[in-house]
């Protein structure tokens, strides 16, 4: 069983950003081809909840990313710790070993 199928086998809710979806559209457009940016968008994309950044929240990300000084991190990657803060979620379903890093609970656990 894959780590989404067990998410989904727990009702848990699948929280993501614009700014994640604009990425993996991005990322599946350019190595798949739109038809893996359709079987995005019908399948999988419905399964999650998009939080939209604001103003607000870019703007933490941007200083975040800034005082950080690194190459390493994202903006789409500090937009989402913050999103992460300001929701309460407890566990993030990612590869990135940087959010275990910020001091998230990481799905897959091995990841």
């Amino acid at each position: 069983m894959t780590t989404l199928e067990l998410l989904k086998s727990e009702d848990a809710e699948l929280v993501t950003s614009n700014y994640v979806v604009h990425e993996t559209v991005a990322l599946l457009q350019r190595r798949w081809g739109i038809v893996a940016v359709r079987d995005w968008e019908g399948d999988l994309e419905p399964g999650f909840q998009i939080v939209w950044i604001d103003a607000e929240v870019h703007a933490r990300a941007m200083i975040a990313l800034l005082a950080a000084a690194s190459r390493r991190i994202s903006l789409t990657d500090w937009a989402s710790f913050e999103i992460i803060r300001q929701e309460r979620i407890d566990r993030a379903f990612t590869f990135d070993e940087d959010f275990r890093n910020r001091g998230f609970e990481v799905i897959p656990a091995d990841a």
